[in-house]
Parts: structure tokens; sequence; C-alpha cells
């Protein structure tokens, strides 16, 4: 592992500026406040470790490295980046619970399937400042969707680990068992600005013309949803094998 620093000052804040390099593959880019990049980078480390274990969590986060064991969790297709940013240039996140058969993964296994998804999102975001836009589809979504473990560990990370900070979950046709039963637990995990980033949208038809009043149009959406992007886990998956094999032989 090679590290890079370089200091500087913002209106008289320290300010650190760190790159990683692992396995010469270069990871993401962060750039906070030196007190606040030296909490988070902890946090972050702290979280890698735990969500993969003391083997894993030192390896380049690829499908042929960290995550090898986990491809089934990863084709179900529950959580995985879009291709576009909305208008204010937030990288945009995928989230579909329905998809959560659970058949050939563990919860450990989708919660390491969630981890590599916000790695993927933070290699291509090219301001961290500008956060993480989160997109929930909840149609068909049944109480059994809903594994306790991951959703945990996935709102505990993202709202304390990640370099990138939410900055809006949008939720869209919630079904009401959610808002009396998910959401109290998932709010639970979050702070109090977390909870006023959320916001729901529907029914099913206004989802489109909703989401387009917070600079997210209709084609940087699934299709399913109303809009006109072709959503395909396993197409994702090789074209990130492809990327991955690519900056391997850099």
């Amino acid at each position: 592992m090679r590290w890079y620093e370089c200091q500087g000052k913002i209106q008289g804040r320290p300010l650190l500026i760190l790159r990683i390099y692992l396995n010469q593959l270069h990871v993401t880019l962060y750039v906070f406040f030196e007190q606040d990049a030296a909490e988070r980078f902890v946090r972050y480390w702290e979280g890698r470790r735990e969500v993969f274990g003391n083997e894993k969590y030192v390896l380049p986060m690829t499908l042929s490295e960290a995550l090898k064991d986990d491809l089934a969790a990863i084709e179900a297709g529950v959580y995985l980046p879009l291709p576009k940013k909305d208008l204010s240039g937030r990288s945009m996140m995928y989230l579909e619970p329905h998809r959560n058969t659970g058949k050939g993964y563990s919860s450990e296994s989708l919660l390491r399937a969630f981890w590599y998804a916000m790695e993927v999102s933070s290699q291509s975001n090219t301001d961290i400042n500008a956060g993480v836009c989160q997109i929930i589809w909840d149609k068909g979504s049944s109480p059994f969707d809903f594994d306790r473990y991951a959703w945990q560990g996935y709102i505990s990370h993202l709202t304390h680990s990640w370099p990138m900070k939410p900055t809006a979950i949008h939720a869209c046709c919630t079904p009401a068992f959610v808002i009396r039963i998910i959401k109290p637990i998932l709010f639970y995990f979050m702070d109090r600005e977390g909870r006023a980033r959320v916001i729901f949208h529907g029914p099913e038809s206004e989802v489109p013309n909703s989401l387009s009043n917070y600079g997210i149009l209709r084609d940087m959406i699934p299709a399913h949803m109303g809009g006109t992007l072709e959503y395909d886990p396993s197409l994702w998956i090789a074209n990130r094998r492809a990327v991955e094999l690519e900056m391997e032989e850099l």
C-alpha cells in the first residue's frame, strides 16, 4: 500500500488530501479537513474490517479479490450504482428490496455487496463533497425482503463510515408496512440530519415527475420506474469485470 499526502489550508484550517493506492489500483480520493479526515478515515477502515473480516478487508475491492465469494449477492441487483449523476452532480445509488431473495447468499454477503457498490460509486465521484443520492424502489416489497442484519449495517456504515455522505434518500412507492415497521428501525440508526433527507414519492404514476423536482430526470432512472435506463445487474457485473481487468493491467 502506498500513501500520498499534501497539506494546505482553507480559511485557516489544515486540509488533508489523501490518495490511497492498493496493489497499484487507485481506489479513491479523500479531501477533508485534517481532523475530520483522520476520524472518518479510521471509521472507514474499521467498518471495512467489520464487513469483510481480517483476511479480506485489505484486499482490492474487486470481483476477483475481496468480492469473489459474493457474486450471487451482487447479481441479485438489490443495490447498485446508476450510470448517471443527478443535476447537482451527485452519484446515484439504486436500491430495490424486492430483489432480495436470499438464494445463494447470506446476510453477510449481501452487506458486502452493498459495500462494494459504494466503493464503485466512490471511484467515479470526482467531487466527494457532493455526496451520494439514494433511490429506493419499494414497489412489491414485503417484510421478508428486508434483511435486518444487512439493512442495519448498510445504514450504519453509510452514515458513519463512508467518505461520501448520503445527501438524499428518495423512497418511491413505499408500502404501508415499511412506514409502520421498517422506517422506525432504519431511522433509529440515522442522525437527525439523515432522517431529514429521506423523501417519499408516490403513487407510481407520479414518481418520475416527483423525482424531477429534485434534479433526477427520466433518463437517469430505470425503465420500470418510468424512466428510460435499462437495469441489468448481469450486464453491470460484466462491465465491472472488464473495467477491473483493464485497471489491473495498468
